[in-house]
């Protein structure tokens, strides 16, 4: 993906790294080929990780109606909450990860 430097205003491929930091933190990150600028995109831990894999399969998971019939006020409702805890664990997801990256960024 070609993005443009907010430093050097110059246009670069994106070539994601990792670096691992300590207590299982793994930050994920790019550099400027121009200006070597370094730009984090997102910082996880291993609690993270694990509601990450919890969202996908929440994800995958999402209730299918096979037929008109089965659209119902009890399906709706489970939809809804099936809903309810992909919006939460979202949140949760965005909250930890803007801490962790706040952190790291801080060293």
């Amino acid at each position: 993906m070609k993005v443009n430097c907010n430093e050097c205003q110059k246009d670069f491929l994106i070539d994601l790294k990792e670096k691992k930091h300590p207590k299982g933190i793994i930050e994920t990150y790019f550099v400027c080929t121009h200006c070597k600028n370094r730009f984090i995109a997102f910082v996880t831990n291993q609690n993270v990780r694990k509601k990450q894999h919890q969202m996908r399969k929440l994800q995958s998971s999402i209730p299918q109606i096979k037929h008109p019939s089965e659209y119902t006020e009890a399906f709706l409702k489970k939809l809804e909450d099936h809903y309810s805890k992909i919006n939460n664990l979202k949140a949760e997801l965005e909250s930890e990860m803007k801490i962790l990256k706040e952190q790291i960024a801080s060293k």
